[in-house]
């Protein structure tokens, strides 16, 4: 698995924040206390898959894998609210590995191998 596809997800994830963001502001949203707490639940679930990528250069298979599901929640997440507050469906993107392919390859690593 690939760094590479960490960076995209995550650019998605901050390309819809930043979207959002313009959106709430410029209709009047940036005072309601549930948006609010939504934009800031989307950016701890970006920040929290920047911080995971950083230590992708130990160069663990586990770290990547964790980074990637980080960024794919983080998108999942940033969709999600894109499409609760304008009424929009953002683009697919690429065809992708489902999350829970992605959250059993994990649970199978921490489970099934050496220690």
């Amino acid at each position: 698995m690939s760094e590479s596809l960490v960076h995209a997800d995550l650019l998605v994830a901050r390309d819809a924040a930043a979207s959002l963001a313009e959106h709430v502001k410029a209709n009047g949203l940036n005072q309601d206390p549930l948006v609010i707490a939504a934009i800031g639940d989307l950016q701890v679930r970006i920040e929290a898959a920047e911080a995971l990528l950083q230590g992708v250069a130990e160069g663990s298979p586990t770290v990547v894998l964790q980074a990637r599901l980080a960024a794919r929640h983080a998108q999942a997440r940033a969709r999600e609210l894109h499409l609760d507050l304008t009424g929009r469906v953002l683009d697919a993107g690429l065809p992708d590995e489902p999350l829970s392919t992605l959250l059993r390859r994990l649970g199978d690593h921490h489970l099934n191998l050496p220690v």
